[in-house]
């Protein structure tokens, strides 16, 4: 069975697999012309997943209609970034990857059988940095989270770490301090990685938080050495009213050389608190003083890092599984597919004011949708030579 998975990456499903499609070929090179790569991932839920076509990347944009099957059992987790020049960085179960002239990937130092992958971020040296989730060890005291790089660096095991990435040179994550019985809710500390991958250290205090959202697993924003994170008072926990009344949002700011924090209030244009629930999405982006981010009913606000006055840029009304959006240069990227039925779309809109600025179809896309049934985008990142 081994020895036939293998062979189904390169030149197609084979009978072991039960499928009958034949799989896209593997490309060896990112098409020059690719805006977008798109992960997709079929629904394990949907047959038992020996049966089912593993999951894709595809490109989109101009003439790129050509598509990349995963590696190996990519299927459920995959994130996938581009770097500075072009390159792609993802991972699978077995390796993480970077696949620019041509494809190489590097066996994991793997502390779990299993993890989510947060978005890539790229080092300085020029690898790519995966953040994911191990979980509890055997003694079941300590959650963990790791890292794995595409370069020779070993991986690392690290404290519960929700979000990490690279602000102002340095490798930075936030560490979640657990509940406790005096403080009814969680902290978080800001922690830095020394150059040589492995000292860890821990400047100033703790900051108190309800929760966060948009930094799930992923890359924290930055800009200026300072890690801009939204954050939420949830409504749902009954014993946070002790500590506020607002349950309204907030930015809150870590400075990464010194680990101070400062809160900044968001607020409608008409003084009123935001209190929108949830992001629906991982990725956010600091844009001329302004910290962008995706509500869950697809609408994409604008809060001033100054003042915390935030407005609506633009509703893209892409909601649920099939949609996602993310950012790069002066650009949004607003990816649309409703469905294996539907054809796709990708809309681009300026990230200044929101104005539409040119739509294309998805051929990749439509593609890989119809070898991978019922199917989720799990990840998606733009070329920024685009």
């Amino acid at each position: 069975m081994a020895a036939c998975t293998a062979l189904s990456v390169v030149v197609g499903l084979s009978a072991c697999t039960g499928a009958t499609s034949p799989l896209p070929k593997t490309l060896k090179a990112v098409p020059a012309d690719a805006v977008l790569a798109v992960a997709i991932s079929p629904n394990p839920s949907d047959a038992p997943i020996d049966l089912h076509p593993k999951g894709y990347i595809a490109f989109v944009g101009g003439s790129a209609n050509d598509y990349m099957k995963t590696p190996h059992q990519g299927e459920q987790h995959v994130k996938l970034a581009f770097g500075r020049d072009g390159e792609l960085a993802f991972t699978d179960k077995d390796a993480v990857h970077t696949f620019a002239t041509s494809m190489t990937g590097r066996k994991r130092d793997s502390h779990s059988q299993y993890g989510a992958f947060g978005t890539p971020y790229q080092l300085d040296d020029g690898s790519f940095a995966y953040l994911y989730n191990i979980g509890f060890g055997d003694s079941l005291t300590s959650y963990r989270y790791g890292m794995e790089f595409s370069g020779d660096h070993p991986g690392l095991t690290l404290p519960w770490t929700p979000a990490m990435g690279v602000c102002d040179g340095v490798l930075t994550g936030i560490r979640l301090i657990p509940n406790t019985v005096d403080t009814q809710y969680e902290s978080y500390r800001l922690f830095t990685i020394g150059a040589d991958l492995k000292t860890i250290r821990y400047p100033g205090p703790g900051t108190p938080f309800a929760l966060f959202r948009n930094t799930q697993d992923g890359q924290v924003p930055c800009q200026g050495g300072k890690l801009y994170i939204r954050r939420l008072w949830n409504a749902d926990f009954p014993e946070l009213r002790t500590h506020t009344p607002r349950f309204n949002n907030e930015l809150t700011v870590f400075d990464v050389r010194t680990g101070r924090a400062r809160n900044i209030v968001m607020k409608y244009a008409d003084g009123s608190p935001v209190r929108n629930g949830n992001s629906g999405d991982d990725i956010s982006v600091i844009h001329n003083g302004r910290y962008i981010w995706r509500s869950f009913k697809g609408e994409i606000y604008a809060t001033s890092i100054a003042d915390g006055t935030t407005t609506m840029i633009i509703d893209t009304k892409l909601r649920g599984q099939q949609s996602n959006v993310t950012y790069t240069g002066e650009r949004i990227y607003a990816l649309d597919k409703e469905g294996k039925s539907s054809k796709g779309e990708l809309r681009i809109y300026s990230l200044d004011t929101g104005r539409l600025l040119q739509k294309m179809p998805t051929p990749a896309l439509d593609k890989a949708y119809d070898k991978s049934g019922d199917s989720a985008i799990t990840g998606i990142a733009a070329r920024p030579d685009h």
